[in-house]
């Protein structure tokens, strides 16, 4: 077609389609990009052991709203927060701060039931009255040190708490 436009030769169905697609499946990503300091999310490790892309990004429904949500570091000079940004918010909720993630990861932790790091052992005895057993019914994701600790972040009662489990 000379001078002509190929979009003129596709049904105008399979157009509204398109468009409808587009904006589902760009929509997520798009919102999470507004999300405070997603641009600016630590992308790739280039220095430390385990130097690449894995673990650094975690998608879930943390806060069981049916909708994805995301954790992820943000690469600020002197520390980097682990931070949460849960669908359609603006905001993060920083969880934690590090000084690298050289040696650390987030991955996915799954509905279960978890016993604290103190029941086997590892670290300071139980303190009494101490939560010894988590107990989720959604997906959570875990902060770890490759081949060391290890805690998972949970969403109750409106806000992301820690249990320690290695």
């Amino acid at each position: 077609m000379i001078g002509g436009s190929y979009w003129m030769l596709v049904p105008r169905p399979i157009l509204v389609f398109a468009l409808v697609f587009a904006v589902f499946v760009y929509g997520d990503e798009a919102r999470a990009q507004s999300c405070a300091g997603f641009s600016k999310r630590v992308t790739e490790r280039i220095a430390g052991e385990h130097k690449g892309t894995q673990d650094l990004l975690v998608i879930g429904d943390f806060d069981g709203n049916g909708e994805p949500d995301r954790a992820f570091f943000v690469n600020w000079p002197a520390i980097k927060p682990l931070v949460i940004c849960l669908h359609g918010q603006r905001r993060t909720h920083k969880v934690t701060d590090v000084s690298s993630v050289a040696n650390l990861g987030i991955r996915p932790a799954g509905p279960g039931v978890y016993d604290h790091a103190c029941v086997k052992g590892i670290g300071p005895d139980c303190r009494p009255g101490q939560k010894v057993r988590l107990e989720l019914n959604g997906p959570a994701f875990e902060l770890f040190t490759y081949g060391g600790s290890s805690r998972i972040f949970h969403w109750t009662n409106y806000r992301f708490e820690s249990f320690w489990v290695r």
